[in-house]
Parts: C-alpha cells; sequence; structure tokens
C-alpha cells in the first residue's frame, strides 16, 4: 500500500488508520504479493518478538525454511482465488518459542491496482497448550482406570481363586475326615459281635487305632497351620546333630516305605553337622518330607535322603523317582491345601498341609526350602537348608575389662520394654548402659558414650541397623566394638546383610540368655 494512499485515507488520512490498527488487540499484517511485509501494528510485533523496522520489508523474517514454504503456500491461494481463507499456522518466533495462531486472510486490491493480503492473528497458543493439558489428564485418567480396572480383575480372580481353594478344601477335609470313620465303624460293628480276645477283634481294634493316629495327624496338621500363620509357635531352639535327627526319622518312617515296596536309602556326611533348631520340628520337617516322597513314589521306585554341608549351610535332601511336579507346581507346591494329584478318588489322600508345615517351620528356624523337578515323571527333590552353627556363632574369645572399668553397652532398640528389660539384665551382669531409640541417636551416643558393645535391632526408624553398623564402622574411633544385631528379622539373607554391614554377630529375637550371656563374655571379631 503505497504512502500516497494512505494520505488520502478519509478522516485524518494515515494516523487514524495507524490508531485503528493499533487499537486492535489482535496481531495484524499486511503482505505484498512478494510476501514482503508491509504493515504491521504493535500486537504483531509483540508476537514476533521483533522491532517494527526489523520486521518491515521482509518475507517473513527469519521463520525456518519449512515455516516458510506453508505460509507462503497459503498465501498464494489468497491470491490467486481472492478468497477468504482461515487456518491454524505453527510458527517459532524470534526466542524460539513455538505459537499455535488461527489466522484469517484476505485479499485487497487498492484504487491503483495493488494487490495486498490482509492477516489478522488469534494466538491459541494457550488453548492448545490446555487442550493438550486435557488430552493429556485425559490419558493418565484412562491409564489409571485401565490399571485400576487390571488391578480389580486381579482381585476379582484372587476372590474366585481363593473361593474355589476354600470350596475345594472343605470338600477334601469332609473327605479326609469321613474315610477313616467307615473303617472305624466297621471295626467297632466286629468288635461287638465276635470274642474279644479273637483274631478279627484284634483286626479291627488295629484298624481303629490306625485310623484315630491318622486323624490325629489331620487335625494336628491343621492346628500347626494356624499357629504358623498367627505367629503362636513355639519353638525350643537347641545345637541338633543333623546325621542324628535324620537317623531317627527315617527309621520312625521305614515301615511305611516297606509296606509301599519303596526303597529308602539314607547318605550321611562324615563329618559332624551342627544347626541350631528345635529337634522336634526337625523331626516333623524331615517326616512331612518323607511322607511326600511316599505318596507319590510308586511301589519299586526309590527315595534318598540326604545332608552334606555346602559353605555355611546344612542341607537335608530328600529326593524320590516318583510322579515329578509340572513346573506351576513347583510355584505352588509349598502352598496350603494344594494337591498335585487332582482326582475325584484322590488316592495319595491328604489335605496338602504337609509341605505348607514344612516351609513355615523351616522358615521360622531361619532355613530356606526348595522343590526341584524336570517335569512330570521325572521325580522330585525337596532341598531344605540351615544356618550352622558356626556360620550362626563364630567362636568368641575371652575378652575382659580394661582399667579395672566395666564393659560399656550401647542398646539401640525402638521397642521401649525390649529396650529398659536388655538394659536390666546387662547392669545386672555389671555393665554400664546407654539406650537409644532410633538409628541417628544411637549413633550420637556411640560416639560420645564409646561403647565396647553395641546390641543393635535392625528395623530401626531414621536410620535402620544396617546404617548404624556401616557409620560405626567408618569411624575410626568405634571401628573396634563388637557390633551385635539383636532382631526378628532372622532368615539367612537377613543374616547375610547384618555380617555384609559390619555386625560381628545376628542373634534371633527372642534371644535366650545364654547367647546373651556368651556375647558378654565374648567378643565376635569377623574381620
Amino acid at each position: 500500500m503505497s504512502a500516497s494512499k494512505i494520505q488520502d485515507a478519509p478522516v485524518q488520512g494515515p494516523r487514524f488508520l495507524e490508531s485503528i490498527l493499533e487499537a486492535l488487540p489482535n496481531p495484524v499484517f499486511v503482505k505484498d504479493e512478494s510476501h514482503r511485509l508491509v504493515l504491521v501494528n504493535d500486537s504483531y510485533c509483540r508476537l514476533m518478538g521483533q522491532a517494527r523496522e526489523e520486521i518491515l520489508g521482509r518475507a517473513d523474517h527469519g521463520f525456518p525454511q519449512e515455516e516458510l514454504k506453508v505460509f507462503w503456500e497459503k498465501d498464494d491461494v489468497v491470491f490467486a482465488t481472492g478468497e477468504v481463507v482461515e487456518n491454524e499456522e505453527r510458527f517459532t518466533d524470534a526466542f524460539g518459542r513455538c505459537h499455535v495462531i488461527l489466522t484469517r486472510k484476505s485479499l485487497h486490491v487498492d484504487d491503483d491496482g495493488g494487490r495486498f493480503l490482509l492477516g489478522v492473528i488469534t494466538d491459541i497458543s494457550a488453548r492448545e497448550q490446555m487442550e493438550q493439558e486435557l488430552r493429556r489428564s485425559r490419558d493418565e485418567l484412562d491409564a489409571r482406570v485401565q490399571e485400576r480396572t487390571v488391578e480389580l480383575s486381579r482381585a476379582n480372580q484372587l476372590l474366585e481363586e481363593q473361593d474355589r481353594y476354600r470350596t475345594q478344601f472343605l470338600s477334601v477335609l469332609s473327605h479326609e475326615l469321613r474315610n477313616p470313620l467307615e473303617p472305624i465303624l466297621n471295626a467297632l460293628h466286629v468288635i461287638d459281635h465276635v470274642g474279644a480276645g479273637s483274631v478279627p477283634a484284634k483286626s479291627a481294634r488295629a484298624v481303629v487305632h490306625r485310623q484315630v493316629d491318622h486323624l490325629t495327624h489331620l487335625v494336628d496338621d491343621l492346628l500347626d497351620v494356624t499357629r504358623i500363620s498367627r505367629g503362636k509357635i513355639q519353638l525350643r531352639r537347641q545345637q541338633v546333630d543333623v546325621a542324628d535327627a535324620l537317623t531317627r526319622t527315617v527309621e520312625d518312617h521305614r515301615a511305611l516305605f516297606a509296606r509301599r515296596e519303596i526303597d529308602l536309602e539314607l547318605r550321611l556326611p562324615r563329618e559332624r553337622l551342627l544347626v541350631e533348631a528345635d529337634p522336634t520340628r526337625i523331626a516333623q520337617i524331615v517326616g512331612n518330607l518323607l511322607q511326600n516322597a511316599a505318596k507319590f513314589t510308586p511301589s519299586g521306585g526309590s527315595v534318598v535322603v540326604s545332608a552334606a554341608r555346602e559353605q555355611d549351610f546344612a542341607t537335608i535332601r530328600v529326593r524320590d523317582n516318583g510322579v515329578g511336579l509340572a513346573h506351576d507346581m513347583l510355584e505352588r507346591a509349598f502352598d496350603p491345601f494344594t494337591q498335585a494329584e487332582d482326582t475325584l478318588h484322590r488316592t495319595s489322600g491328604g489335605l496338602g498341609l504337609g509341605l505348607a508345615l514344612v516351609k513355615g517351620l523351616v522358615e521360622l528356624q531361619r532355613g530356606r526350602v526348595e522343590a526341584i523337578s524336570a517335569g512330570p515323571g521325572t521325580g522330585a527333590e525337596f532341598v531344605v537348608w540351615f544356618p550352622t552353627v558356626e556360620a550362626l556363632q563364630p567362636e568368641l574369645p575371652l575378652v575382659t575389662t580394661t582399667n579395672g572399668r566395666h564393659r560399656r553397652a550401647l542398646v539401640v532398640e525402638d521397642n521401649l520394654d525390649a529396650a529398659e528389660t536388655l538394659r536390666m539384665v546387662l547392669e545386672m551382669e555389671g555393665l554400664e548402659v546407654e539406650v537409644a531409640h532410633d538409628g541417628r541417636e544411637g549413633l550420637a551416643k556411640a560416639r560420645a558414650f564409646h561403647p565396647d558393645l553395641v546390641l543393635c535391632d535392625l528395623g530401626l526408624p531414621v536410620l535402620d541397623g544396617y546404617e548404624v553398623a556401616r557409620a560405626l564402622r567408618a569411624d575410626p574411633e568405634l571401628s573396634s566394638s563388637t557390633l551385635v544385631a539383636v532382631t526378628g528379622y532372622a532368615l539367612p539373607d537377613d543374616q547375610r546383610r547384618a555380617m555384609d554391614a559390619g555386625f560381628d554377630r545376628h542373634l534371633a529375637k527372642p534371644v535366650p540368655f545364654e547367647e546373651l550371656e556368651s556375647v558378654l563374655h565374648g567378643s565376635a571379631r569377623h574381620h
């Protein structure tokens, strides 16, 4: 648009036109047919981030080439057709910011025949960003809904599975409890109708005894599973010779294998293997594994029971050449009420509690158990690991007091009653004692008190026991202190983590006084 034409504009000429343009909130521009900008308002300059003199006379002032190509193609449509075009465009301003704009372009021809493109811009970047946020929020909501749907589906499947297990268990329980009743009733009928001392009467009484023993075993299993799940089972730990325990248990079950014509072999190590466990529960563990092997090994098969030392563990293996286990059963073998044989006849019988009891009793005594099988028809092996006494309690050289003073002990325990009673026990033994109730307080008191002995829980607030041990070992003034973990975390992995963190001993709660006394009269340095 020529300056002379602007001068001829009505109502105060060009200033009036400029006032109109500047009053518009929308960015406005005018281009000639060469795509050069000949007129812009302040809103347009602010949108582009450039001064007016940097814009006028230029063809879209330094836009990226791919953006220019799009703009010019759309401009050429207006110049060619004269139609009003409204479209959404994207461009990058001088500061590298990306804008989304809605541009309305129209063709204007002046009195001299000059052809110009008038563009009015609405910046919709905020709207676009809001729409993107809404889409993102919707996608996130959809994803969360999908996650919750999947979780609900899994929960429903779990409930259905639990309901199925419960129904199956009640059916099995009814079956197993009713089965002994029939021979008992038959035996009682025989006893009532024959002489008391006759052979049939003696046989009938033997039947009653066997079936009552079977019922007692079922009830005991149910009670033990309940006690383990509620943490109510009582253990009487002592040093147990693995070979002796295996010998007695195998002999107790040898008649069962003889009746079923299954060869039973016992292989024992020459060295002595000692573990700290409840001997009655060890017999129960091995007995359940033997009964399981007898149940799933056919007549003419064989079962091998063996023991060995594997690093810091005593292993007990019960291997059979029976029906074996499918891969999915290896995962579920130790679940309560799980039966590898799931048929109407249930020739093997039982409630599916034997292996669940094995797992619970093993883990209560700091061990672990694993089922191994190459698949159906290949037999199965059950392996139990117990930490040896040597691994749990290294030999403790005698420690004496120095400079005529009692040894100092620091108790770090967040259970107030446990901390206070342990303090009383230690003071009765003649020790000077400090108590802390979280890891950070424990470190502070250790640095001020310089204890000879630190009895530290693992599950502490603020800093856990592992962090406390590592910090004490890193402090030159405290690195010689004897560190003892006193904790309810008593599995082999917990024990290894404690030793790796710097503890010298790992004592499982509740700690027998004999073990505590061995600590008070010794120092187990493992480095």
